[in-house]
C-alpha cells in the first residue's frame, strides 16, 4: 500500500508538476503572446513613426522644392529686372550721347551764328558809315549845286534887271 501511496504521491505530484508546467507554459505562452503583441504594436508604432517622418519628409522636400523653384522664379525675375534696368540704361547712356552730341553741335552752331552776327554787324556797321560819308558828300555836293545855282540865279536875277534896264532905254 506505502507503495501505491508512494506510486500515487508521485502520479498526484506529476500531475500537479505536469499542471503546474501548463500553467506555466500558459503563463509563458500568453507573456510571449502579450510581449509578440507588444512588440507588434511597438513595431507598428515604429512603421507609423517612420511613415509619418517619411510623408513628413516627403512634404519638407515639397516644400524645400517649392521653395527653391519661387526662389528660381524671384530671381530670374530679379534677372529679367536687371537685364531691362541694364537696358534702360544703356538707352539712356545713348540718349545722354547723342543729346551730349547735340548741343556740341548746336553749341558750335550757335558760335558760329555769333561770329558771324559779329561779322554782319562790323559790315553793317561799315555800310552804315560808309553811307554816312557818302550822305555827308552828297549833301555837300547837293549843297555846293545850290550854291551855284543860286549864284547862277542871282546872276540870272542881275542880267534880268539889266536887260529890264536896256529895255527900257530902248524904249
Amino acid at each position: 500500500k506505502a507503495a501505491a501511496a508512494v506510486h500515487t504521491a508521485w502520479a498526484e505530484h506529476d500531475v500537479v508538476e505536469e499542471t503546474c508546467l501548463h500553467v506555466e507554459m500558459d503563463r509563458l505562452c500568453a507573456r510571449a503572446t502579450k510581449a509578440e503583441a507588444e512588440l507588434s504594436a511597438e513595431r507598428w508604432h515604429r512603421a507609423k513613426e517612420q511613415e509619418d517622418a517619411a510623408a513628413e519628409m516627403l512634404d519638407r522636400d515639397a516644400t524645400i522644392q517649392r521653395l527653391q523653384k519661387a526662389q528660381e522664379s524671384r530671381a530670374a525675375a530679379y534677372n529679367l529686372e536687371l537685364m531691362k534696368q541694364k537696358t534702360i540704361e544703356t538707352e539712356l547712356t545713348a540718349e545722354v550721347k547723342e543729346l551730349r552730341k547735340n548741343r556740341d553741335h548746336w553749341k558750335a552752331v550757335a558760335e558760329n551764328s555769333k561770329v558771324k552776327v559779329g561779322e554782319v554787324q562790323a559790315e553793317l556797321a561799315m555800310a552804315k558809315q560808309r553811307a554816312e560819308e557818302a550822305l555827308v558828300q552828297r549833301r555837300d555836293e547837293a549843297k555846293a549845286m545850290v550854291d551855284e545855282l543860286e549864284a547862277k540865279l542871282a546872276a540870272a536875277d542881275e542880267e534880268i534887271v539889266k536887260l529890264k534896264k536896256d529895255l527900257r532905254m530902248r524904249k
